[in-house]
């Protein structure tokens, strides 16, 4: 029976990882960047954790997810300017809900890849 939960060492590359992508979001053009390679990052990351590590890397996808989030959450506290435009409570929940989505779907996608795989089909 495999391991239910990641190693420290996996969780903490996942939030690493999350946190570039949120430092990513937030600096790159000066901020001015599409949504699309972001939702990509989170997608494939996801699905490269899962693919790699089993149903165990659930955790993971969400130590990738959490990151984008928590940094807008921190921006509109502290009111420092944010690429997340209206800046308010119900557009955060809708970022918030929109990339756990994306990170669940990157889990489900990368799960199918890993089990494919054990079986000798990808």
């Amino acid at each position: 029976m495999g391991r239910s939960i990641p190693t420290s060492g996996q969780l903490l590359l996942a939030v690493a990882i999350g946190v570039l992508i949120a430092a990513f979001e937030s600096q790159a053009f000066g901020g001015e960047i599409s949504p699309i390679p972001i939702v990509a990052l989170l997608f494939l990351t996801s699905v490269g954790f899962a693919a790699f590590q089993g149903a165990s890397s659930w955790l993971c996808s969400l130590g990738l997810w959490l990151p984008l989030p928590a940094s807008h959450l921190i921006k509109m506290v502290l009111h420092f300017p944010d690429t997340l435009y209206p800046n308010t409570p119900r557009s955060l929940l809708l970022l918030s809900v929109f990339t756990l989505f994306v990170s669940i779907l990157g889990f489900g996608a990368g799960l199918l890849l890993h089990r494919l795989r054990g079986r000798g089909m990808a």
